[in-house]
């Protein structure tokens, strides 16, 4: 006799979102999405979703599928797959909690409410385990016509759109060790080359402008790259590349060899480039192929090559 899947079983399962062009007349969403799409999300999406949820925030369900939706681009994400998902994270948490997860690793499902910031009754302990996690969170819990609820729920609700902060994460972690991995290139060079001023102002710029760039694709309000990872990337790669040739190119005049450092310095971005753009960002490497590397290649030898004939022409 097969065992019985737990709940953690099934957050695992590997499925991939779908995505339902033509919805059949009668099925659910059918009325909401009046003609449009709608994306039937997965166990894990979903439980993703919901541990970004920080305490003292809480989400009614509709906003919960409003988020999957905006982020497969549909009209609406699928009200009962989302909810019986929403149910299944819940008690994979409460298994969790079982075996002795700490309380602050858990899946915070207790901050998913339904429509008109009611408590869910069919969460793992009912209502009044929700309340209870609730008041943890500083969220009080209220009768309101013979059943709990959040009273000010409107006020609680996030701000920024919750399906991008897992990608603000990632991109706060791959600016973290782009930094650290420049630093120490610019230590590296240090070391390596006799530094006066000129080299510390080619380093500045090189630092600066691609700074600039980034802030200009920034928006600031919702902490999200405007163009798109993809083409932030290419611009910000053609920013970095064009500034440390035209910089190392003035240096190189008075001292040949710091191509060198060029040279490393936009090698080794290159390869966190790869790293960042498809193991944190996911982005097909069909993709990283067919638009980055040629960019990669053709700066790379250009840059080789000019300080080369500068190199030789100076002496």
């Amino acid at each position: 006799m097969v065992a019985r899947k737990s709940a953690n079983d099934h957050l695992s399962n590997g499925k991939n979102p779908k995505i339902v062009h033509l919805i059949p007349p009668g099925a659910p969403g059918f009325r909401e999405a009046a003609g449009g799409s709608m994306v039937v999300s997965t166990p894990a999406e979903v439980n993703a979703l919901i541990r970004v949820l920080k305490p003292g925030e809480v989400i009614t369900l509709d906003e919960l599928r409003n988020a999957l939706a905006r982020r497969h681009n549909t009209t609406v994400a699928c009200p009962v797959s989302t909810a019986i998902f929403v149910n299944m994270s819940a008690r994979a948490a409460e298994e969790n909690r079982a075996i002795g997860m700490p309380d602050a690793e858990l899946t915070p499902y207790w901050r998913v409410l339904k429509k008109g910031g009611f408590l869910n009754p069919k969460y793992p302990g009912g209502t009044q385990q929700q309340s209870d996690l609730l008041a943890v969170d500083g969220v009080r819990s209220s009768p309101l016509r013979k059943k709990l609820a959040v009273f000010d729920y409107e006020a609680r609700q996030p701000l920024d759109r919750i399906e991008d902060r897992s990608i603000r994460a990632r991109v706060q972690l791959a600016a973290s060790v782009t930094a650290l991995a420049n630093t120490f290139i610019l230590i590296l060079g240090i070391l390596m080359f006799p530094i006066d001023y000129r080299t510390l102002i080619g380093a500045f710029i090189t630092w600066l402008v691609p700074l600039f760039v980034s802030f200009g694709l920034f928006d600031p309000a919702t902490q999200f790259y405007v163009p798109g990872f993809v083409g932030f990337k290419i611009i910000m790669i053609l920013t970095v590349a064009a500034v440390t040739f035209f910089t190392y190119c003035w240096i190189a005049r008075h001292r040949p060899l710091v191509w060198g450092m060029a040279a490393v310095y936009l090698a080794i971005n290159s390869l966190l480039d790869l790293l960042v753009l498809i193991l944190l960002f996911k982005v097909p490497i069909e993709s990283w192929l067919m638009t980055i590397l040629p960019i990669y290649i053709v700066i790379f030898f250009a840059i080789m090559a000019s300080f080369q004939r500068r190199a030789l022409g100076s002496r």
